[in-house]
């Protein structure tokens, strides 16, 4: 059954059923006492879960159904009700100890929480923020890598273009080669024309040289002849004159074809090469305009899946502070649960009073009985080294805690530790000997200062907290509720029932330590309820 539904009005009330009988002593407050305990159960039901509440539900059911024995049986005398009560009181203040030291973890665990949401808060939006750059990044290569793929198919239909310039002029170039060739093929008709015209101008001179003679053998007859001879003479050597100069002509113009030929050629070659070359670099701009456009694709994938995730790392952040201001709503009610557990604690302690007054004996009479004697027997200790000089009034007050360095947790050396080290064993470890189910026996300060603990629990410090922490237990302020209590209480002896920082749950016995007429601080006994020996 859920703590949530425990039925309060019959524990709290089981005789509504029944004809009404007057009270009998200490019937109201138990009653008041189940009620209380059962609304604990109710609230942490509520607020922290089944399990939590399950010890102080159970301690309240058994509260409310002793509160009506007396109803069923009216015989029952108050110090028979006393000693049927007591392990049930037990319970119940074990169940607060429990509920309020789960609560108390609670509130570390949501500090902790807390802090590490905070963490992860902050980078969330970093994460946002990051994402939402890069997502701005990846927008921004999208938009220049699709500039890059226009420009590159712009360039490459500009070097498209250009090539076939460079193919029209290799076409021209090949024309132009093919009219030199023929040009040149000319010039050699036209020489082979001159060679024959010298040789007839050489034959004409020769003949004419030949008339000439003939001529001058004929004498007066051959005047006339002579005249033509020496005409056709002039003639031939004008002609071969002028065929000399053509033929300095067409080697000129066949020199000038053979260089216009050879360096066409050439420019041939080099549009060739630029043309091959150009193809080249147009299939490099088609690859670079393909290659852009990929990557301005992958860009605005890219881009949008890390809007995506900014969108989502924000949800996240804002989710994380909704789980913030959900954990420190429950942070703050937390205290409300703690109080309604330590409430329930102090009052099982008040009806422990009570049932001590009936002297019914049992466990805490024992415990009690124990812890009186050692506080007697440290107050003769004390007074006995302050009578011969061991100590002195100012050192056993001392309150002036002086950290140890690299202890943790930390502990403290006073002007009199020293002293109880020697003196406070063989006070407290027989207490441990005579009965195992006692946990501790030591002296505390007024100000939950432990000297000197037991043996078991007094080993060097190691280093290592979680081992200290059992472990080395000596020298240290155990400034904790119960702890403080202990030391600062003066009433004859307080029960306490608490949830140790090493996890068992026991009773703490405390009766206080009166030395020269001022209260000096507490004789502390820790021992586990009757039900949860071993």
């Amino acid at each position: 059954m859920a703590a949530s539904s425990i039925p309060v009005s019959r524990a709290a009330n089981p005789a509504a059923a029944r004809p009404r009988s007057r009270p009998r002593l200490g019937e109201v407050g138990l009653a008041v006492a189940a009620t209380g305990a059962a609304l604990l159960a109710l609230l942490g039901g509520r607020a922290l879960g089944e399990l939590a509440a399950a010890g102080v539900a159970a301690g309240a059911v058994g509260l409310g159904a002793l509160a009506a024995a007396p109803r069923r049986d009216p015989s029952c005398s108050a110090q028979t009700l006393a000693g049927r009560l007591s392990p049930n009181v037990d319970q119940v203040m074990i169940g607060a100890a429990e509920t309020s030291y789960f609560v108390a973890g609670v509130a570390r665990q949501i500090e902790r929480d807390g802090a590490e949401l905070d963490t992860l808060r902050d980078r969330a939006d970093e994460l946002a923020a990051t994402t939402a750059t890069v997502a701005t990044g990846a927008d921004e290569a999208a938009r220049l890598a699709a500039e890059v793929s226009r420009a590159g198919t712009a360039s490459r239909d500009e070097i498209n273009r250009s090539r076939q310039a460079i193919s029209d002029a290799q076409h021209e170039g090949a024309e132009v080669t093919v009219a030199m060739a023929a040009l040149a093929d000319r010039t050699h008709a036209v020489h082979a024309i001159i060679r024959t015209i010298e040789t007839l101008a050489s034959q004409t001179n020769l003949l004419a040289l030949n008339a000439s003679i003939e001529a001058a053998l004929a004498g007066r007859h051959g005047v006339g002849f002579a005249v033509v001879a020496s005409e056709i003479r002039g003639l031939a050597q004008a002609t071969r004159a002028a065929t000399v100069e053509i033929a300095a002509r067409l080697r000129e113009i066949k020199d000038g074809v053979t260089s216009a030929t050879s360096s066409i050629e050439g420019l041939t070659q080099q549009v060739a090469a630029a043309s091959t070359g150009a193809a080249h670099v147009g299939e490099l701009l088609g690859e670079i305009a393909t290659a852009a456009e990929r990557s301005g694709e992958r860009s605005r994938g890219l881009a949008e899946a890390a809007d995506a995730l900014a969108r989502g790392t924000h949800d996240v952040s804002s989710a994380i502070r909704e789980l913030r201001a959900s954990g420190e709503r429950t942070e703050r009610e937390l205290p409300r649960a703690r109080d309604s557990a330590t409430r329930v604690c102090e009052l099982g302690e008040a009806l422990q009073d009570q049932v001590a007054e009936q002297h019914i004996g049992g466990r805490h009479a024992e415990i009690r009985a124990e812890a009186e004697r050692a506080a007697v027997a440290v107050v003769a200790l004390f007074e006995g080294a302050l009578a011969r000089g061991a100590l002195t009034l100012d050192a056993l007050f001392d309150r002036r805690h002086v950290p140890i360095p690299r202890t943790a947790p930390t502990k403290y050396h006073t002007q009199f530790d020293d002293f109880t080290d020697q003196a406070l064993p063989a006070i407290q470890e027989p207490i441990l000997a005579r009965d195992p189910a006692i946990a501790y026996a030591i002296v505390t300060d007024d100000h939950g200062y432990v000297p000197t603990h037991n043996d078991r629990f007094n080993a060097a410090p190691t280093g290592d907290p979680a081992v200290d922490l059992a472990r080395s237990r000596g020298k240290r302020i155990f400034d904790d509720r119960t702890g403080r209590r202990c030391g600062q209480n003066q009433r004859p002896y307080l029960l306490q029932t608490y949830q140790r920082d090493t996890g068992e749950v026991m009773h703490d016995l405390s009766v206080p330590i009166v030395v020269a007429g001022r209260h000096w601080g507490g004789f502390r006994i820790g021992y586990r309820s009757a039900g949860r020996e071993g």
